[in-house]
């Protein structure tokens, strides 16, 4: 099949998009900085191989429940599948259509936010916390970057990506290089959260542009945008209902099931938005098709389904 299952999903405005986002992430940035909900910053009674929590955040999954090794299970094993992704992506693809560069680093950086998620999720120490910020930050420079310059040439020039890997460069020195609680660490901290915001909004402003110039992409770039929403409301509502989740029969874990598993859903689906926006500016004709009838992959329209 070429088209994704189900109904064609609706172009999507690209102010609407922005204004969608622009709401969500108004709570997320305040929440994650500005004012961390209490029962986050609670430390349980349980402790592991690794020490009291010293990260900023303690999930609302209880620690320690099955192992001395994994402070949180459930939201280490689903990080995981980050890694899955970014190396899934590069195999399912490479031997079928050429990958630019920014391509390639968008699939490694996603792999790195897993490497980092399920460290900090194991351990809950700062260190850990950060090399999970860090490749989620890259990303999304990255990102907002490539959507910006999403021509066949570079209208900027090299300027501009050297210009964003020194700043990534920066904030990674000043992060590492300072103590937690001092004040040059926190207001870095506090201008990554509130640039990766300013960030996020963009990239899918630009996105909803480039699925109106480019309409192969239009449906992998809508339901992206579905699982995002889906990911960042479930992430709020682990984060300040996480007592009346704990209270109930069984707790739904919406970091783990709702976020990890959403997010990786919508970066795949827009890795595959833009591997046909890039094909497609370079003259080549995709379409999508199926491994097993659930998992989308893009392919030239020369080649049949398997």
């Amino acid at each position: 099949s070429s088209s994704l299952p189900g109904p064609a999903m609706p172009a999507l405005s690209p102010l609407a998009v922005a204004g969608v986002f622009g709401c969500l992430l108004v709570f997320t940035t305040y929440t994650y900085f500005f004012e961390i909900p209490a029962t986050l910053r609670s430390k349980g009674s349980a402790k592991g191989a690794w020490g009291e929590p010293d990260a900023e955040f303690n999930w609302c999954e209880l620690d320690y429940q099955l192992t001395e090794f994994v402070a949180e299970p459930v939201n280490t094993a689903t990080g995981a599948i980050y890694i899955l992704t970014g190396v899934g992506g590069w195999l399912l693809h490479r031997r079928h259509l050429v990958l630019e560069t920014r391509l390639l680093l968008n699939l490694a950086a996603v792999a790195m936010v897993g490497v980092g998620t399920v460290l900090f999720h194991a351990t809950l120490r700062y260190p850990m916390q950060l090399l999970d910020e860090l490749p989620i930050y890259y990303l999304i420079l990255l990102g907002a970057w490539g959507l910006h310059e999403r021509g066949l040439h570079l209208h900027h020039g090299h300027w501009l990506p050297i210009l964003v890997s020194s700043w990534a460069l920066l904030v990674t020195c000043v992060l590492q290089a300072t103590p937690q609680h001092s004040f040059v660490h926190q207001a870095f901290r506090g201008v990554m959260t509130c640039s990766f915001s300013a960030c996020f909004i963009y990239i899918f402003w630009a996105a909803a542009r480039a699925s109106v110039e480019h309409g192969a992409m239009q449906d992998l770039f809508s339901r992206s945008f579905l699982w995002f929403v889906i990911a960042i409301v479930s992430w709020l509502v682990d984060n300040t209902a996480c007592e009346v989740l704990q209270s109930l029969r069984w707790y739904p874990n919406l970091h783990a099931w709702g976020w990890h598993c959403g997010t990786v859903g919508g970066l795949y689906l827009m890795f595959l938005a833009l591997l046909v926006q890039r094909q497609e500016i370079r003259g080549a004709t995709c379409e999508v098709c199926y491994i097993g009838h659930y998992l989308p992959v893009v392919r030239p329209v020369r080649e049949k389904t398997s």
